[in-house]
């Protein structure tokens, strides 16, 4: 489970203004998950700063036996949002290709085709997402 949850549920989560969520913390402990951040009061991670403080409102939680697996995890700039993203690597002991019946492409004809284009522009409008900004 990963996103930005825009609350902290720990001290060491934040500096400045705390928005606490209990339902979060609820939420993990039910679910029986671990944050993939070895935060400590000496190595104290945010992925989001403003002027009167920092917080990490974006994380990533995952299960313990996941976790065995995680290879690492870091934060990143990125340019399409004013918080820092959250890269986890985790080891696969298995493969995701599937070969067989059960895998499908789409034919990547479709994309030069007129009507398909105005169809994708219409959802990405639908969302709020400027026609400007995709050309």
């Amino acid at each position: 489970m990963a996103g930005d949850f825009n609350c902290v549920i720990s001290n060491l989560d934040c500096t400045g203004h705390r928005n606490s969520s209990r339902t979060l913390e609820r939420l993990i402990q039910g679910l029986d998950l671990v944050d993939v951040w070895d935060a400590t009061v000496y190595r104290q991670i945010y992925t989001h700063y403003t002027p009167t403080g920092a917080a990490r409102l974006d994380r990533i939680y995952i299960t313990e036996d996941l976790r065995q697996q995680k290879q690492g995890v870091e934060t990143i700039a990125a340019a399409f949002t004013d918080h820092l993203a959250v890269l986890l690597k985790v080891a696969m002991t298995t493969s995701f290709i599937h070969e067989g019946k059960g895998l499908w492409r789409m034919n990547p004809c479709y994309l030069n085709e007129l009507p398909f284009q105005d169809k994708i522009l219409e959802a990405w409008e639908s969302e709020g997402i400027c026609r400007d900004t995709l050309i």
